[in-house]
């Protein structure tokens, strides 16, 4: 079970891998005799905003390497959250032993070892239960580290007079012969918080649209190595839609199938894995029955004249009338992940 580092919060919980994010993913790097963990979620100060930041390369970096950081920002509130400034800071003194490293990323080392600001990036403005990815890159003349070993690395963000505590994690510095854990990187692809069991027309067409919130999410993660965690109630809620389904979403639906990326279902809504386990269920919640809801009106079969071509793609109009099933229906590369929300997982 991979931890909550990106994930979109802010919705209902009933399942909840690739921060939340809220997935936070933290992988192990034996790196030097040093377990390199990434990345750490950085708690919120009086934002609303929870942070990661994991570095690429399993956090291994070489001489004249670019320090390759993905910022994950979640807005966990019910107001839109302000844009503002990702910095990056790092340590210039090494990690002496694993007690010190595990202290950095779990919060107790008091002194911030990360002190030293090498770069700057803009953040967005993020709608309630909002998840987005930032790129920084940080060039190899910033970082001037030393000697062989583990180095701390930050990333607050600041909108504008508050700040999140940072967001923290590593990078191995000239570090040869000892072999990295590879690193897992997932995502999801939500929308924001909704009382309703699908998500309305409206809302898909502002989304899919140029700059709308899923077609974002899907441009920052379509054929790059993160994993994405699909919300099958978005796949629910396009093609149940039949001839009346926004353009934009149908669209959006048909290049998501496309990904080269690998895939993993979330709950319902994304809702959260644990809690119902810890009321004392004995298993967690499954996609709800939706037959209820298919309008038959919405559908037609194919005729003799309109039958598509194998090659072509499928428009609303020619959908068979679906089925509980096919409506959340989606070839999976990663079916086994569970996406947990932070701070849920006990024992």
């Amino acid at each position: 079970m991979l931890a909550d580092g990106f994930r979109g919060v802010g919705r209902m919980k009933q399942f909840a891998a690739f921060t939340a994010s809220a997935l936070a993913v933290a992988t192990m790097v034996a790196l030097a005799g040093l377990a390199v963990a990434q990345p750490a979620v950085g708690a919120v100060a009086s934002s609303s905003l929870v942070v990661s930041a994991t570095p690429s390369a399993s956090g291994d970096l070489q001489t004249g390497g670019t320090l390759q950081l993905l910022v994950t920002l979640t807005n966990q509130s019910d107001l839109e959250s302000a844009g503002g400034t990702a910095t990056v800071s790092v340590g210039h003194t090494a990690f002496a032993s694993r007690g010190t490293l595990s202290s950095w990323f779990d919060g107790t080392t008091k002194t911030d070892l990360a002190t030293i600001k090498v770069g700057t990036a803009a953040t967005p403005g993020l709608a309630p239960g909002a998840t987005q990815q930032i790129p920084v890159n940080i060039p190899a003349s910033s970082l001037a580290f030393g000697v062989a070993g583990v180095y701390p690395v930050s990333v607050t963000v600041s909108t504008g007079t508050e700040a999140t505590n940072p967001a923290r994690t590593a990078v191995a510095w000239n570090v040869t012969g000892t072999k990295p854990v590879p690193l897992v990187m997932a995502a999801p692809l939500t929308v924001a918080a909704s009382n309703s069991a699908f998500i309305s027309a409206k809302v898909l067409a502002d989304d899919t649209a140029p700059g709308g919130l899923l077609t974002r999410e899907l441009d920052d993660l379509a054929g790059t190595s993160v994993a994405i965690g699909i919300d099958p109630q978005i796949l629910a809620s396009i093609r149940i839609l039949g001839k009346s389904v926004p353009p934009s979403a149908w669209a959006w639906l048909q290049r998501l199938t496309q990904v080269k990326n690998e895939t993993f279902p979330l709950a319902w809504a994304d809702a959260d894995l644990t809690a119902p386990l810890q009321a004392g269920e004995t298993t967690v919640l499954g996609t709800p029955p939706l037959d209820y809801a298919i309008n038959p009106s919405q559908f037609q079969s194919p005729t003799t004249s309109s039958t598509p071509s194998p090659t072509s793609t499928p428009t609303p109009d020619q959908a068979q009338l679906p089925t509980s099933e096919s409506l959340v229906a989606f070839n999976y590369t990663l079916p086994e992940l569970a996406w947990p929300a932070a701070n849920s997982v006990v024992s």
